[in-house]
């Protein structure tokens, strides 16, 4: 994920606006050209914004334990581990928000739409799903993976079948690379065969 996607992802789930963020630092319009991924601001400016959204820099230093984490609850979802899958939920959450990373939010918001269904929550799913459906653009091709096959899913259960073997068709198309968890194949062969 880019800085300027990281930086819009903080802002929204702040719940700010481009103006509140940029009173008192920069004007809005270098607010949107850095959110757009169209220049990059100096360092200073950086801090001063990481500070008013509470990013801490070098999030990606901590990736490897907010990602073991929601690994280690989406595989107690796949196995359908329902009782550590909620025992893990507010660890995962809590662990992504302390991050302060933009993409372990995503990942969680990601990873809700398979908790929920795993719950029989369509509704709870339905509305982690519009979560993350605005920021397709910015996402890695692992995070368009766990998109496609969760909104799939989605599908399925909603006894939409050719719409849920599309996006598993278009999930299969991002599983050729090399980010691949193991089971993946299968467990994704197993539900296109499904729908």
């Amino acid at each position: 994920m880019k800085l300027g996607d990281r930086l819009k992802f903080a802002r929204l789930m702040k719940g700010l606006t481009q103006e509140e963020t940029a009173e008192g630092i920069i004007s809005v319009s270098y607010l949107s050209k850095i959110e757009n991924n169209q220049v990059i601001p100096s360092q200073e400016v950086l801090e001063w914004l990481f500070r008013r959204l509470d990013i801490r820099p070098g999030g990606n230093e901590t990736m490897p334990s907010w990602f073991e984490w929601v690994m280690s609850w989406y595989k107690a979802m796949t196995n359908r581990d329902v009782p550590a899958a909620r025992e893990l939920y507010e660890t995962v959450k809590e662990r992504c928000e302390q991050s302060g990373d933009a993409e372990a939010m995503i990942y969680f918001q990601l990873m809700r739409i398979r908790y929920w269904l795993l719950l029989g929550d369509k509704k709870g799913a339905e509305t982690a799903a519009q979560s993350v459906r605005d920021w397709y653009g910015s996402l890695s091709d692992d995070m368009r993976y766990y998109y496609w096959k969760f909104f799939g899913l989605l599908y399925y259960c909603q006894e939409k079948y050719d719409d849920a073997l599309h996006c598993y068709q278009k999930a299969e198309e991002l599983l050729k690379g090399e980010w691949k968890t193991s089971g993946e194949e299968a467990d994704l062969a197993y539900l296109s065969a499904l729908a």
